[in-house]
């Protein structure tokens, strides 16, 4: 925590791409801590020094937001209910940022992209 906060204040950026998370969705089970720190606080520290600095914040958050079921695409209006940890986590995190007075911009993307 200490360190973003020293890193942003030095460079005092105009926008902020969040692409941080804890990934690792059955890890999450066992190493809550971790991945409530990377993928709820962190995006609210951002979205705190966002809203403050009329910074922007692009913030990609999941599908585990939402609970699994349907056969609709999901849409932002789309209720959610997360199964598990890394769900419940990154919703936490994606409510931090739309309550945080931000303006902000989340993507909920249902994979990781690669070269691979």
């Amino acid at each position: 925590e200490d360190a973003v906060s020293a890193y942003i204040a030095a460079f005092r950026p105009d926008l902020i791409v969040n692409a941080a998370a804890w990934t690792a969705v059955d890890a999450a089970e066992e190493q809550t801590e971790a991945a409530r720190r990377l993928n709820q606080e962190l995006p609210a520290q951002l979205a705190a020094y966002a809203a403050a600095a009329s910074c922007r914040l692009v913030h990609y958050s999941s599908d585990y937001v939402y609970p699994g079921t349907g056969t609709e695409p999901w849409t932002e209006n789309s209720p959610t209910g997360p199964l598990n940890t890394y769900g419940r986590t990154k919703l936490a995190g994606d409510e931090a940022v739309m309550s945080s007075g931000a303006d902000y911009l989340i993507f909920r993307t249902s994979w990781v992209y690669s070269a691979r």
